[in-house]
């Protein structure tokens, strides 16, 4: 029987906090059980996140205070240092799915493409399964490739790209495409990754979000995303890390330099930049400190459809029928 240890601390803020570790991941409903205890009389702050990519810096530079951590997939690849980004989430997400790159270093899937960003994950991809432990594999294996849960009194469905097709279909802040695929979808937020571009899309009914990538975006802007939801207001963030740290890490991790030339070039643009363009785009630095302070970039509000009321229909109650006089 696994082994399960559970710590709440209530801190003095205003918004009640709560941290809590399950040795070996623990049953995840566990850990919604845990939040939602310590919630009970007041409003939660939800952190999601995705798209991590092994890039330990980015994900470090979040410090954010949450309630709950959503995370919608995509550990690993692209990055070399899997190890404490897997053990995070493992410590902090409440609730986690896989995205197809968690899939494919847990199934050990070569990548079979060399081009553009292929050849950064067959360049990273290998030294994952030289560093990650059976216990982080086994982890990854027993991602979910969708869940559903309930926090403070919303329904949330995570899926790392769409609900049909949960690991590769690419789909933006397209309203019409979304209200189709969320058909038979029953939730207040819809929380996806994938594309790596933030956004929060009001349909009629559901939102979607997507938080953007945190090790890896690709919005033109190089700074770690994330998003937090409170009170049904959706913040989209960004934070700005410490991009040398990244390179240095795959540069002493043994990334070849063609590959790491690109990796520059990815992560200094924020993902916008031109193959033949690379050399310029490699001498591009951080214009300002990356301890710069979290920015909210976007913000949303979500607008649940309100069902009308069905007015109730007065009974018609047949009058009783008048006895007849007797006979006697």
């Amino acid at each position: 029987m696994q082994k399960v240890k559970v710590l709440l601390v209530i801190s003095s803020k205003m918004t009640e906090m709560a941290q809590f570790h399950v040795e070996d991941r623990g049953p995840p409903d566990l850990r919604i059980w845990v939040v939602q205890q310590v919630r009970e009389r007041s409003l939660m702050r939800i952190l999601v996140l995705a798209d991590i990519h092994s890039n330990w810096p980015a994900l470090a530079a979040i410090q954010e205070p949450f309630d709950a951590c959503l995370f919608v997939g995509d550990l690993v690849d692209y990055a070399t240092d899997p190890v404490p980004c897997v053990d995070w989430i493992r410590k902090h997400a409440a609730v986690s799915v896989r995205g197809n790159h968690d899939h494919a270093v847990a199934q050990r899937i070569p990548v079979v493409k060399s081009n553009g960003l292929h050849q950064l994950a067959a360049a990273t991809r290998p030294l994952h399964w030289k560093v990650l432990s059976p216990l982080h594999m086994k982890f990854l294996t027993r991602l979910p490739v969708t869940r559903k849960v309930t926090l403070d009194k919303k329904r949330f469905f995570l899926v790392h790209a769409t609900p049909r097709d949960p690991f590769d279909e690419y789909l933006r802040d397209d309203k019409s495409a979304w209200q189709a695929r969320l058909k038979g979808v029953d939730a207040d937020f819809i929380l996806v990754g994938h594309t790596h571009i933030p956004f929060a899309l009001q349909l009629d009914g559901p939102m979607v979000i997507n938080p953007g990538s945190v090790g890896q975006p690709r919005d033109g802007d190089p700074r770690a995303a994330y998003a937090i939801i409170e009170n049904g207001k959706v913040e989209l963030r960004r934070v700005k890390y410490d991009i040398d740290a990244t390179l240095k890490h795959m540069r002493d991790s043994g990334i070849d330099a063609e590959t790491l030339e690109l990796a520059t070039a990815v992560l200094r643009t924020g993902g916008r930049f031109e193959f033949d363009k690379l050399a310029q785009s490699v001498g591009t630095a951080l214009d300002e400190d990356p301890n710069d302070v979290h920015d909210t970039v976007e913000l949303a509000q979500f607008k649940p459809v309100e069902t009308p009321k069905k007015k109730r229909k007065a009974s018609k109650k047949k009058a009783p029928a008048k006895r007849k006089p007797s006979a006697s």
